[in-house]
């Protein structure tokens, strides 16, 4: 989960655990900044990647986890719905910060791992 330039600084292993400078990490541990209250950091300060859940943005298209419960139990039509809202919101982003969190996913992971919704994310 990269973090956007202005979420960078000193001091970030406190809030994350880190794959490298710029990178958030989920892995055995779970979440460093999750509580048994939710989340502890402001929105501001969550990666990107945490608000868009259980969608990512790869590239500039919206694509949804296929084994997430959520796309599992929802029905589709809805989480295009959802999606839609998500891309418009990601359309607000700089062009230089979708670039920066965007995943760059080869098209087997795609096929293998998520549902491509056919929303793609375009500058406001």
């Amino acid at each position: 989960m990269k973090l956007l330039p202005h979420q960078l600084g000193p001091n970030l292993e406190q809030d994350f655990y880190l794959l490298d400078a710029e990178t958030a990490c989920l892995d055995n541990r779970g979440c460093r900044a999750c509580t048994d209250y939710g989340c502890r950091l402001p929105r501001g300060r969550r990666p990107v990647a945490c608000g868009l859940f259980p969608f990512v943005l790869n590239g500039d298209a919206l694509m949804l986890y296929q084994r997430c419960p959520a796309s599992l139990f929802t029905p589709l039509s809805r989480l295009e719905s959802v999606g839609r809202k998500a891309a418009h919101w990601l359309s607000g982003f700089s062009p230089r910060d979708r670039t920066h969190i965007a995943l760059n996913l080869p098209s087997t992971v795609l096929a293998d791992r998520y549902i491509d919704l056919h929303i793609r994310v375009h500058c406001l």
